[in-house]
């Protein structure tokens, strides 16, 4: 046993020393000229500055961090800034993209993300992830500011600070410590909907398995409106196909002054569940809202409908989160609908 134990040790020791930490632009002029220059398990450190850039993780088990990591002053995420508004091509304009099997092991710390336009998702036919986009991909976020993100077409448009879609396999998403707000998803046509203006994490086949952490973090003035249909979750949506299997948990979060507007019907101001249940608790709700011109009230702060999954609400607290008055519709800051 001593020897087996000495031998991981060894293991440990090697992989920590061949880890290594590339700067930029001390050692390369962008981030992706790091992170394209990195091996697992090496670190890409960003100087403070706006960084113009749409990245992408090409599948690799590295973190991405600002100065944050060395020395935990928040100052350095306000001051380094990835900006993705400039684009070349608007059909990928997310700011950031995992979609080569990513995990957990790829870590996002730190930073202010911005500018995002999100990218075009042929196989769930969806605008998505104005800020982050996951694609059969998992990711750790961590103590980023994700505002001021949109995502906007006449047809499906999912996430507009963070999409992650999985249509096959197994992954885990964590969400932590970071603010969310300012973003904005918009659609038009009457066959569509707009979804998760802050988060939208779900799948479209059954072949998908996603266990998901979402804490800690501020959802604040994120917005979802579509003039012709549907419009779900405000902060969050998260949804799964019949058959797939999901965990969600959805706990200390702070949700407050997020909305929707949905023409034919509106879903959850703050969080919106379809086909699926959850575990949300310790949050606060707050000042969330369904706007008056939208066609249905359900669910000021949340609303669940098809749940394949318990649902446990418990240690919240819920402050005048508001919809109209309508006296046939389930204008209540809880909506369950079956």
């Amino acid at each position: 046993m001593k020897k087996l134990f000495l031998i991981k040790s060894l293991i440990l020791l090697a992989a920590i020393a061949s880890a290594q930490v590339i700067h930029v632009p001390g050692d390369q002029p962008t981030i992706q000229a790091g992170i394209d220059a990195a091996a697992s398990g090496d670190t890409v450190l960003v100087d403070e500055g706006i960084w113009y850039e749409n990245i992408n993780f090409n599948g690799k088990a590295i973190t991405v961090a600002s100065l944050f990591i060395i020395d935990n002053d928040t100052i350095h995420i306000n001051n380094t800034i990835i900006d993705g508004s400039q684009a070349a091509n608007p059909d990928d304009a997310s700011v950031i993209t995992l979609d080569s099997g990513e995990d957990t092991t790829s870590v996002i710390n730190g930073f202010t993300i911005t500018g995002g336009q999100g990218s075009w998702a042929g196989m769930f036919s969806t605008q998505a992830g104005g800020g982050i986009l996951c694609i059969n991909a998992g990711a750790k976020i961590l103590n980023c500011k994700i505002i001021n993100n949109e995502v906007i077409h006449e047809d499906y448009t999912l996430g507009a600070g963070i999409c992650c879609m999985i249509s096959n396999g197994n992954f885990n998403i964590i969400i932590e410590n970071n603010t969310i707000s300012d973003n904005a998803a918009y659609t038009s046509n009457s066959a569509s909907m707009a979804g998760g203006g802050g988060i939208f994490i779900g799948s479209n086949t059954p072949a998908a398995n996603i266990i998901a952490h979402v804490r800690n973090n501020v959802f604040d003035n994120n917005y979802c409106e579509n003039e012709n249909s549907r419009a779900d979750g405000g902060a969050i949506k998260i949804q799964i196909q019949t058959l797939a299997s999901a965990t969600y948990n959805v706990h200390h979060n702070i949700f407050q002054n997020n909305s929707i507007n949905g023409a034919s019907s509106s879903r959850g101001g703050a969080l919106c569940g379809i086909g699926t249940g959850a575990n949300i608790h310790n949050n606060v709700f707050r000042y969330n809202s369904i706007h008056e011109n939208s066609g249905q009230f359900r669910g000021a702060a949340i609303c669940f409908k098809n749940q394949s999954s318990n649902i446990h609400i418990y240690e919240n607290q819920f402050i005048e989160n508001n919809s109209p008055d309508y006296e046939v519709d389930c204008m209540g800051a809880i909506c369950i609908m079956d």
